[in-house]
Order: C-alpha cells, then sequence, then structure tokens
C-alpha cells in the first residue's frame, strides 16, 4: 500500500518562510512607529510571546506527526501481514491497493493487480 507522500511532508521551514514573505509583501503596512521606549518594550515582548507560543505550536505539531506516522506505519505493517485478502477500492471499485494474502489468493502479482478493477475478479455466483 503506497501513500502520497506529498500529502505526508510537512511544509519545510525555507518554504513557509518564504510564504511568509510573499503575504507580507502583499499585505497592507501599518506604518505607525513606536512613540516611546515602552512602546518599544511591548512591541518586542509581544513579539517575543509570539515567538514562544510558535515554538510551542512546533513541538506540538512534531508530536503530532509522530504519531501519526507510527500510526499509519502499524496499519500498513497490518494490511500487509493480514493472514487474509485485502482490497482497497476507489469509488469506481477500481483497485488502488492490494496486500500479499489479496494478490496471492488471485494469483497475480500486485502490481497488476492495482488499476485494475474488483469486479473483473469476481465470479458469476457473486454478482
Amino acid at each position: 500500500m503506497e501513500l502520497d507522500p506529498n500529502k505526508v511532508q510537512l511544509t519545510s521551514h525555507a518554504e513557509l518562510h518564504r510564504i511568509a514573505e510573499e503575504r507580507m509583501r502583499n499585505k497592507v503596512p501599518d506604518l505607525s512607529l513606536p512613540q516611546s521606549e515602552e512602546d518599544v518594550q511591548k512591541i518586542v515582548h509581544v513579539l517575543e510571546v509570539r515567538q514562544i507560543e510558535l515554538e510551542i505550536q512546533n513541538e506540538e505539531f512534531r508530536d503530532s506527526r509522530y504519531e501519526v506516522e507510527t500510526t499509519r506505519d502499524q496499519y500498513v505493517d497490518l494490511f500487509e501481514t493480514a493472514p487474509i485478502g485485502y482490497f482497497t477500492l476507489d469509488r469506481n471499485g477500481i483497485i488502488t491497493a492490494v496486500n500479499l494474502a489479496g494478490a496471492n489468493l488471485l494469483q497475480i502479482m500486485r502490481p497488476l493487480i492495482v488499476g485494475q478493477c474488483f469486479e473483473k475478479y469476481l465470479t458469476a455466483e457473486y454478482p
């Protein structure tokens, strides 16, 4: 069973930075400058707090990603090593994935099964 790696990967730091810079260019700037040292300190404080919030979110996203990847790996292992045949179909009944037991059941190599209509492998007794 193959997953689309583009959907699993998170956006890289460099790509996030590029997107943020692009959005910043399109944003109407607030041209009001701080009027006092106290205003500057407040702005710096807000930015530091926001940075810490983002670092915490980043840690949480990493933890979530690890959990998702672990669960995915367990599912893939279960799917692949199951003693019975499993077939994953799209809405049209086209086989998108098959485990080893399913391929052995049909006595066909897996790459030749994927992309085929599941109905093709049913006998007349099971319409």
